[in-house]
């Protein structure tokens, strides 16, 4: 009776410790996580990022392509010439040409390929702030979803308390019936608010985790605060930073110097570019050396589709310039109107909690 009463013992200390082994590895397998961490993977990880990137590696490539000078090339001719005696001569043709560039085209080519690296580069930093406003946003919405859960929690123990006494006042006759049932509703309430709170959790963590670029189940810890900071705010200030850096305007600026080069490229073509070649011509036993030079006439086609096509765009642009200038300044606007009651809200707020507090204190 006495070994079986210890191997009863024994087993139930080994199902308590591997129980207790157990959940601290699941505790461990739950990384802590602070916002800046988010804010780092989301700038390595974020598929929106990466496929910019990459983008911006294909647009290098091209400005490759533009440095390059055309291909010079070759042309041969044999003539093969048989005369009575048979015996065979020949004119024999050799030329070699390059086309050479000129007015500055090649320069103005490769500008306009700089040009749309900085607008990808400028697209970068646009889809950045994007991210990093999503990842931010998404952050203090798990960390305040977990208060909710916090005082969910609370409200839930306060409610099954209360249905505790309100059932030991039915036992001995101090309570009605209907008291019971009421109290026993609002637990279930409680339950299902909570419910509905870890809902909320799995879904946003799940939401963060695709920004993450990691699987929807990821388990992770948001180890921050919520905290309130007031911060003074200047309209005019605000304004003219975020105009003079938004990356949004910026990309419609070079596009706009795009755009001029394109202008000024398309003027310049105009005139075709020559080409220069050296020919060695023989003729049955005489070699002759001589110059090729060959030039394009502008005369029935002149680019004049190109260049007013060029002038359009940059028309249209300065027009978005202007439109995206006074859009951003109302939105700038609407913000800081909103930040404004916000801030009027939450010391509204604190002084509502300061008197239920207050007369919490008096009550109790």
């Amino acid at each position: 009776m006495k070994n079986t009463n210890l191997f009863l013992y024994i087993g139930v200390i080994s199902a308590i410790l591997s129980l207790s082994t157990s959940m601290i590895l699941s505790e461990e397998l739950v990384q802590q996580i602070t916002l800046q961490e988010c804010l780092k993977i989301a700038n390595e990880n974020n598929i929106r990022i990466i496929e910019t990137k990459k983008e911006i590696e294909t647009v290098k490539s091209k400005l490759i392509q533009v440095k390059a000078y055309p291909n010079p090339e070759i042309e041969i001719n044999d003539y093969g010439l048989v005369n009575k005696l048979g015996t065979s001569e020949s004119d024999r043709e050799i030329k070699l040409s390059q086309e050479i560039e000129i007015l500055g085209k090649r320069k103005k080519r490769m500008g306009i390929a700089k040009t749309e690296i900085e607008i990808f580069n400028q697209k970068l930093n646009s889809i950045w702030a994007e991210v990093r406003f999503d990842v931010k946003a998404k952050y203090n919405e798990i960390l305040l979803i977990q208060k909710k859960k916090e005082l969910a929690i609370e409200n839930l123990n306060l409610a099954r308390n209360f249905l505790a006494n309100i059932q030991m006042k039915y036992e001995s006759g101090k309570a009605l019936v209907n008291q019971v049932i009421r109290a026993k509703i609002e637990v279930s309430r409680a339950e299902n608010e909570l419910l509905i709170i870890e809902k909320d959790i799995s879904i946003s963590k799940a939401e963060l985790n695709l920004l993450l670029n990691r699987p929807p189940g990821y388990k992770f810890l948001p180890v921050d605060e919520l905290i309130y900071l007031k911060k003074y705010l200047d309209l005019d200030d605000l304004t003219k930073k975020t105009l003079s850096q938004n990356p949004e305007l910026k990309i419609e600026l070079l596009s706009l110097d795009t755009a001029k080069l394109k202008l000024s490229l398309s003027k310049r073509e105009t005139i075709s570019n020559p080409v220069i070649g050296i020919l060695q011509k023989q003729e049955s036993n005489e070699k002759t050396l001589g110059v090729n030079l060959g030039l394009s006439i502008p005369l029935w086609y002149r680019k004049q589709g190109e260049i007013q096509e060029s002038k359009t765009e940059l028309e249209k642009i300065n027009s978005k310039i202007d439109y995206l200038k006074k859009e951003m300044e109302l939105k700038i606007f609407n913000a800081f109107i909103e930040t404004e009651l916000a801030e009027k809200q939450v010391i509204l707020l604190k002084n509502t909690v300061k008197e239920a507090n207050e007369l919490l204190r008096v009550v109790s």
